[in-house]
């Protein structure tokens, strides 16, 4: 998908197309959570895998009727690399970013193994009712998620924005465990989670792009896909360990410590370092030193040109990239 992605999209559009796939993956875990309970009460298990298989089969009817053939290119930033992963790992702005993505799917999983508990024992709603506390506490969140992306976009407030979706997910934690009766109660808790949680997923996935090393976007991609979804086995497995041995608090007693470390692994950790990612051809023949000649640049703070290619990978500062001496430089390579 990423591939496919970086084929079919400009350059500088790319961190913003990254950005809605990984919100998209975050809304159909949270659709599918929703949606199930209702489902199975109309066509029953068997009806839910029938429903999985054609929309498998109508998604590839998608694939080959709409999506134009791209041009076949070899870009790093968009393959994952292997032998580039351990570097990764060890990447201290990276590993965070990676640990919160699993927090967060933790989180998800874990809290929707009793969240339709309490529906159906604590608020008396059926199973196939549950939809009336989910459903508006989802489009109210969606509604007060799209200022706070939109700030992240476009100012320099990105760090403030993502400690406070994350406080908004604690908030939620500690609404829940206190768990006011009611469908209104339960709804405005689950409009906290859904609202930090939205918010969240749609960031993060632009964060890796931005500040993974150039040349190593697809592999930090990659490492950061791999620990979300062991976010949702854990979660999923944990949450259900939890509930089992000492009660519902306990989830969210667990989830609300998840969130308290998070917050902590934000607040000490170095300052993100956020830049946009650009590639750039070069001439080998010309015998020109590439590296020296764009790393002058004001703005261009990293310059990858591997053994063999004539691509050049750059990390650039778009606050204080000087976009002529650029343009002077790609002239002169």
């Amino acid at each position: 998908v990423l591939a496919l992605t970086s084929d079919l999209t400009r350059e500088n559009q790319r961190t913003k197309a990254m950005a809605v796939i990984g919100m998209t993956i975050g809304l159909s875990f949270l659709l599918a959570l929703i949606a199930a309970p209702t489902l199975e009460y109309f066509i029953g298990v068997r009806g839910l895998f029938i429903m999985t298989a054609v929309l498998a089969l109508l998604s590839i009817l998608v694939v080959w009727k709409t999506l134009p053939t791209p041009v076949q290119t070899y870009n790093l930033e968009v393959r994952a690399v292997p032998v580039k992963m351990w570097q990764l790992l060890r990447n201290p702005q990276l590993i965070r970013l990676d640990s919160g993505i699993f927090i967060l799917h933790f989180i998800l999983t874990a809290m929707f193994v009793v969240v339709p508990v309490i529906l159906l024992e604590q608020v008396d709603l059926l199973t196939h009712q549950h939809w009336r506390v989910y459903v508006p506490a989802l489009l109210i969140s969606i509604v007060f998620m799209a200022p706070m992306i939109f700030m992240s976009t476009r100012t320099r407030l990105v760090e403030r924005i993502f400690l406070s979706a994350i406080c908004i997910l604690l908030l939620a934690q500690c609404l829940l465990l206190w768990r006011p009766y009611g469908v209104t109660g339960i709804t405005v808790c689950l409009f906290f989670f859904f609202w930090g949680f939205n918010v969240l997923e749609a960031m993060l996935p632009s964060l890796v792009s931005r500040v993974a090393p150039a040349a190593c976007r697809g592999s930090a991609m990659g490492v950061y896909n791999t620990f979300q979804f062991l976010g949702v086995f854990f979660g999923g497995f944990i949450g259900g360990t939890l509930y089992g041995a000492f009660g519902i608090n306990a989830v969210f007693v667990t989830c609300g410590l998840l969130l308290v470390a998070w917050v902590a692994l934000v607040q000490t950790g170095p300052a993100l370092r956020l830049l946009d990612s650009m590639t750039v051809t070069v001439n080998r023949a010309t015998g020109i030193d590439f590296n020296r000649v764009l790393e002058e640049v004001e703005g261009v703070e990293e310059v990858i040109i591997l053994e063999g290619e004539s691509t050049a990978y750059l990390k650039v500062d778009k606050h204080r990239l000087d976009k002529n001496a650029l343009q002077a430089a790609i002239g002169a390579v």
